[in-house]
């Protein structure tokens, strides 16, 4: 029995020693990573007061001195540190400087005032601003500020980070004088910036002088400039892009930048050396409410979106509060992505260059703005749309003088409308355009609208005033099986029209028709003559309808080669050389892929009728010609309007009807 109770004792006397142990390694580890000199926060108190702090004399914070009025608060040439249950206050009306600073878990530095123009600036000189504890006053808007004058400063920690303003403030250290005119932040923790007064640009370049200020978002990190919407800008050159001092520098996003302000893209400095860079890498995101991009000076800012790169902007009715392209250079990769997602209507600025994949969503009318009278007119691409939105909501793009060259992003029941009236437009897609709605309207003097790549419509294509479609080697789809899915708000004529006119047959609508009966109508016509064709379906799958036309001269060349090839004109006539004075000047495709029964109906102009059958009467004004390729048939030779029985059995046509405007066959 005795033994066991000193037993009992030896071991509980081992567990004290332990403790005591694990309290000292404990008790160095703390201490091990402050330098000798470092202030240490001791207690919870104002910055500038002498009791809040111990210096670190190497040894232990127990045994460190509190600083001395000789010494006094932390300057620039100290590194701080704010540690666990201790709370600094940076009160309104001073500004404080340190080397580096560090928050520890469980720290708080603030400065308890929540005016919305009270700030008080925290100046970093070294490398080093991490917060593992609490910077600010969340969620109550707090005015501690940033200085950032390192050559190279290192924003990151664990804990959370709250501000009111970052910016570039001083030129040289005020203790040691080192020249700071280049000073670059990196952001590698995810920081909200909450101001709500005075000027409210939250990130820039203040120096009054010749400097850079460079930041960079790191990739999967957010800053979030939060508070009332509307307030909340960034900028370069000082608070709005206008400085009278040379203020330059390049802000960088891998990851993601939250602007519920401004996002201002000028400068007004004159030295390259100065020039302003915003630019979205790969994987960024920057989502603001206006642009403003005015003129700038000769210096130049620059706006580079990369691949896989997003600029989101949703400030609506005004998308751009400016935009020039006097010094101002935008480039944005075929792959990045521009987003307009407005509640309402917004201005689309024609960015030089164009826009890689352009996305417009939610409600109102995207109109695009025209670009002055001295500069060339741009192209007007644009490709397909996934918007996702509620369907009673509704979108529409104006497209006068806008170019993108990748892919245009539509939203259920979106309307893209080409209006411009000043000069033609072209759609110059890679991989295809796809709209929900496209309308067309155009002028008397430039109704023409050239596709130069592939465009699919969803659900209508209206062509309106002054509205031709140039399909121009170029295949339109039209995705809706309604008979009305190509509609107009007037008459189609040699004013309103679709225009096919290559001899390789590739100018093509092909239309997805299925099994919705009903007369499909195409304004196929030019200038000079409206001649429409129409796929009317009875019965049966047509599956997809593919046509196309072009008109010839009196000889009939050049024949066609694709889809089919034509390689001669002889019929039962006889004529010599062939029967091409006996046959209308025109061609045209029409292949399906299912098997329906079908009326097809092909208008035709007077003027390119054959002598040889008669002369037609002035009033028709329409010409037919051949079926090249007639329900998925290949047809060798030209036919007359005039055909035997035999003949339309032979190349099983069912039926054909000659009038003087127009003739109609049967598949």
């Amino acid at each position: 029995m005795k033994m066991g109770h000193m037993a009992r004792h030896s071991i509980a006397g081992t567990g004290r020693a332990l403790l005591f142990v694990l309290v000292m390694l404990f008790g160095v580890s703390a201490s091990a990573q402050y330098a000798t000199g470092d202030y240490v926060s001791w207690n919870t108190g104002p910055w500038n007061t002498l009791a809040t702090w111990r210096v670190f004399n190497g040894v232990s914070l127990a045994t460190s001195p509190a600083p001395t009025a000789l010494q006094g608060a932390p300057n620039a040439d100290d590194n701080v540190w704010i540690r666990n249950g201790n709370t600094v206050t940076a009160t309104f009306g001073t500004v404080y400087h340190c080397m580096n600073l560090t928050v520890e878990a469980g720290g708080k530095l603030f400065n308890n005032d929540t005016g919305p123009t009270n700030l008080s600036y925290v100046t970093i000189y070294g490398t080093t601003l991490r917060c593992d504890g609490t910077i600010g006053n969340s969620p109550t808007l707090d005015g501690i500020s940033f200085n950032i004058e390192g050559t190279n400063v290192l924003l990151d920690g664990t804990g959370q980070f709250e501000a009111a303003r970052i910016r570039k403030n001083f030129s040289t250290n005020p203790v040691t004088g080192t020249v700071l005119a280049n000073t670059s932040l990196t952001i590698d923790m995810d920081i909200q910036l909450r101001f709500s007064g005075g000027t409210n640009t939250m990130i820039y370049n203040n120096f009054d002088g010749t400097t850079i200020f460079n930041v960079t978002i790191n990739s999967g990190r957010t800053v979030n400039l939060s508070g009332v919407v509307g307030f909340g800008n960034v900028a370069i050159d000082g608070v709005d892009g206008a400085s009278t001092h040379a203020r330059g520098g390049h802000i960088t996003v891998n990851g993601t930048l939250i602007i519920p302000g401004v996002l201002y893209l000028l400068t007004n400095n004159t030295n390259v050396a100065q020039q302003c860079r915003f630019t979205i890498n790969n994987g960024g995101y920057v989502r603001c409410n206006q642009i403003n991009a005015g003129a700038s000076g000769t210096a130049g800012h620059v706006l580079t979106v990369n691949a896989g790169g997003t600029l989101e902007v949703v400030g609506a009715p005004v998308a751009w509060t400016l935009y020039s392209t006097t010094n101002n250079t935008y480039a944005f990769a075929t792959t990045s992505q521009t987003i307009y997602s407005g509640n309402g209507g917004q201005d689309v600025r024609p960015v030089t260059g164009g826009y890689g994949n352009l996305r417009v969503s939610s409600t109102g009318v995207k109109t695009s703005w025209r670009r002055n009278a001295r500069e060339r007119q741009p192209r007007h691409p644009g490709k397909r749309s996934s918007m996702s939105r509620p369907a009673t909501s509704r979108s529409r793009c104006r497209v006068p003088e806008l170019l993108w060259p990748s892919w245009l992003a539509w939203s259920a029941n979106g309307l893209v409308q080409f209006n411009g009236t000043a000069a033609p437009q072209t759609i110059n897609t890679i991989g295809g355009e796809e709209f929900w709605n496209w309308r067309i309207v155009k002028s008397a003097a430039n109704p023409v609208v050239t596709m130069m790549s592939n465009v699919s419509v969803a659900t209508v294509l209206e062509l309106n005033t002054g509205a031709i479609l140039d399909l121009n080697g170029s295949m339109l789809t039209m995705q809706n099986p309604a008979a009305g899915a190509i509609a107009s708000s007037g008459a189609f004529s040699t004013l309103r029209h679709i225009r096919s006119e290559r001899t390789d047959n590739t100018s093509r609508v092909r239309w997805s028709i299925g099994t919705t009966t009903g007369a499909h109508l195409v304004p196929f016509g030019t200038t000079a003559a409206y001649t429409p064709f129409t796929f009317n379906l009875i019965s049966g799958d047509a599956g997809q309808v593919t046509m196309a036309t072009y008109g010839t001269l009196a000889d009939n060349l050049p024949w066609p080669t694709t889809p089919n090839t034509v390689t001669s004109l002889q019929g039962t006539l006889n004529l010599v050389p062939d029967n091409r004075d006996a046959t209308v000047d025109r061609f045209w495709q029409v292949d399906v892929t299912g098997a329906p029964l079908a009326h097809l109906s092909f208008a035709y102009a007077a003027a390119s009728f054959p002598l040889l059958l008669g002369t037609m009467p002035s009033a028709c004004g329409r010409n037919v010609g051949t079926a090249l390729a007639l329900c998925g048939r290949s047809i060798r030779e030209r036919r007359l309007i005039t055909l035997s029985r035999h003949r339309q059995q032979r190349h099983g046509l069912r039926s054909v009807h000659a009038h003087t405007c127009a003739f109609a066959v049967a598949c």
